[in-house]
């Protein structure tokens, strides 16, 4: 009697069934037993992976990473995290790292979900800028499989521009400056 898959490796699955939708695409990846990594080979791209995680999938991209134990929903986010639909955000206090979270693209612009904190978020001193610290939200977008037919039919009101994507999309790195942190405003978000 074989064991039953594990939710990662139905996700891998799922995920490689869709990535062989994309023939010719700008990606190579390498699977395992136990995950899968895509490597973008374009310029500012970069790589999604997908684990098995004590039962559940984890997605990774970029520093941020999330458990899923739905392998639709793992393999979901991991492709769209190849398309300028899905990007990863960065937010770094006096150049260094302290959240990272997903911003997804819909009506009414990016929403951000699932952040990863790398500082307490419930520690506000150590949020409070000091001297001549600033903020700086690093965004992360690359566009490796095209899917915007997809993306028109699952959020048929979100504004695309000329292209397929987002207005004002700016594909690799984007930094932006600022006084305040986002990210601990993320965690009320997601209290239960």
């Amino acid at each position: 009697m074989s064991a039953e898959p594990s939710v990662a490796q139905v996700a891998i699955d799922a995920l490689v069934r869709l990535l062989e939708k994309h023939p010719g695409a700008p990606v190579r990846w390498t699977r395992t037993d136990s995950s899968l990594e895509i490597v973008p080979t374009v310029e500012g791209g970069f790589s999604v992976s997908v684990y098995d995680e004590a039962g559940e999938a984890m997605v990774a991209a970029n520093r941020w990473h999330s458990h899923y134990d739905d392998p639709a929903q793992a393999a979901y986010c991991a492709v769209w995290l190849l398309t300028p639909y899905y990007r990863v955000v960065h937010e770094l206090k006096a150049g260094v790292l302290v959240a990272a979270w997903l911003e997804r693209y819909g009506p009414g612009g990016w929403e951000p979900m699932e952040p990863v904190f790398f500082l307490n978020p419930l520690d506000k001193p150590s949020w409070t800028l000091q001297g001549e610290e600033r903020f700086v939200r690093a965004l992360h977008t690359q566009r490796v499989l095209s899917m915007e037919e997809a993306f028109r039919r699952a959020v048929p009101d979100a504004q695309l521009d000329a292209d397929g994507m987002p207005p004002n999309t700016v594909l690799g790195r984007f930094a932006i400056e600022a006084d305040a942190a986002v990210a601990p405003e993320l965690l009320d978000e997601e209290a239960p």
